[in-house]
């Protein structure tokens, strides 16, 4: 776990490289945000219609293409145990406890984070690259969903750094076409085979967001994938902001911004940056990719507006922030509790979580080594607990309506 923590503040490089990834992928991918969607209860489920019927994938069907799935002992499966701390110290231990066939599932994509040589990553998933996102961005989800997470041949910051010296751009397209057809396909095939009328929840992270970005667009947005859409309960895209998602209008034409917990059909997105503005003019993540709009900004402690205390998750490599208090931490996970507040706030034409550090400053030293970065590198650990409240309000709301 140290050594991935250490790779989660990547060099100057591998930042910039990534940030270029982000905007660079936003002009490749579709785009698009509606109405709030209708569901069916758990109950209903089982007599639910195969959706994609057929579409199996030869790629997906083999289990070693999957990072996390919820039939099998697997690496989302436990080491989640998490020491509660607060401003005066520790709280208690929380043992991690993996919910009871919940009525929705979690389908996850990762982030930019393959070091392969070529463009595209290969099926072979590190625990300090991909397996690292996905136990800090989407194992804990297994609290509240049965949590899907595909292996796919990512963008690598290898390609990226190739095109930040002056690479083939159409290569780099072709890459993230690649990219997006894997994630196309993972969906495809957990929908004919895996969801067995469940609801379910999207959550991405940068690369893995703009991917989610693109499916929705194509796979559930349409009219005519109105039965997708009734099992679509919400999506949480971090650290990419969509052009679609602005303040004034959108390309969605039925999936719009969650303005409360409870909602469903809906997207939260946002992309975190300490104190009261970013350098709008160097930073990718507060903005669509024209750079003409704001992108969407929903804070998952607080959908509705306002500043709200942020229910944090970190690993135990970040307990030297906690000072004494860290030292006796002996499981692999902190959780922070009221030290941390954030807020979705407006400026010069940006959207962008505005997060205030309190004693945890030292955070935002690790990881804005590189203008217009922020704390995209802890998006999502930022408001994991967030994350987890609001999508057991939406699977209530979506149990309430079948």
């Amino acid at each position: 776990m140290r050594r991935a923590w250490r790779a989660m503040f990547p060099t100057r490089g591998r930042l910039i490289a990534t940030i270029l990834a982000v905007t660079m992928l936003a002009v490749a991918c579709d785009d698009g945000s509606g109405d709030e969607a209708g569901a069916e209860g758990s109950d209903a489920a089982a007599d639910a219609p195969v959706l994609y019927e057929g579409d199996a994938s030869d790629v997906y069907a083999d289990e070693a293409n999957w990072i996390c799935r919820p039939d099998r002992d697997d690496w989302c499966a436990g080491g989640l145990d998490t020491t509660v701390i607060d401003a005066d110290g520790i709280v208690e231990v929380a043992e991690w406890t993996p919910a009871e066939d919940p009525p929705i599932d979690c389908f996850y994509v990762y982030p930019t984070t393959s070091q392969d040589p070529g463009l595209n990553s290969d099926f072979e998933w590190a625990e300090d690259e991909e397996g690292f996102a996905t136990i800090n961005q989407a194992a804990r989800l297994g609290e509240v969903c049965r949590v899907f997470a595909p292996v796919y041949r990512s963008v690598t910051s290898t390609a990226l750094s190739q095109l930040l010296g002056g690479g083939d751009p159409t290569a780099s397209a072709d890459a993230s076409e690649t990219a997006y057809a894997d994630v196309a396909d993972a969906f495809k095939h957990y929908m004919a085979n895996d969801n067995d009328g469940r609801g379910f929840v999207l959550v991405g992270h940068s690369q893995g967001s703009g991917m989610l970005g693109r499916l929705i667009a194509e796979e559930i947005d349409p009219d005519d994938q109105a039965a997708v859409r009734e099992r679509f309960v919400s999506a949480f895209l971090a650290g990419w902001p969509p052009p679609a998602l602005t303040e004034s209008s959108g390309d969605f034409a039925n999936i719009p911004l969650c303005e409360s917990a409870e909602q469903i059909g809906c997207i939260v997105t946002w992309a975190s940056f300490q104190g009261a503005e970013p350098p709008i003019e160097s930073t990718p993540f507060a903005r669509a990719a024209s750079g003409a709009v704001a992108g969407g900004c929903v804070n998952p402690a607080a959908p509705g507006g306002g500043s709200a205390p942020l229910d944090t998750y970190l690993p135990i490599d970040a307990a030297v922030l906690f000072g004494d208090a860290g030292a006796d931490v002996t499981t692999p996970f902190i959780e922070a509790v009221g030290m941390i507040h954030g807020e979705c706030v407006s400026a010069e034409g940006s959207n962008y979580l505005a997060v205030d550090l309190g004693d945890l400053a030292p955070l935002a030293a690790a990881v804005t080594s590189t203008p217009g970065w922020g704390l995209h590198t802890v998006d999502v650990s930022l408001v994991m607990g967030d994350i987890l409240a609001m999508i057991a309000d939406e699977t209530e709301t979506y149990a309430a309506t079948g």
